[in-house]
């Protein structure tokens, strides 16, 4: 069976639909070492989106995504 394609384009509406719902991400952050937290899509540009985290910083992150689309940035969306 073959694996569909990902491009910029499809991850962006993705990333549309699930504004304002809380989902798990993974972002790589060097050497194998990957940190794990809850956020929430707030906004969607050309280029990039931008993810609030919902733990107790409550702290704002900023991701392109060509980002997602190379694996540094994983999205979980079956905690919905």
């Amino acid at each position: 069976m073959k694996r569909k394609l990902e491009t910029i384009e499809n991850i962006r509406t993705k990333l549309e639909g699930l504004k304002g719902k809380e989902i798990k991400f993974q972002v790589n952050k060097g050497r194998k070492k990957y940190i794990s937290f809850l956020g929430e899509v707030i906004e969607t540009y050309p280029s990039i989106f931008k993810i609030r985290a919902t733990d107790e910083m409550e702290r704002e992150k900023t991701y392109s995504y060509t980002e997602v689309l190379c694996g540094n940035v994983r999205i979980n969306t079956k905690t919905m």
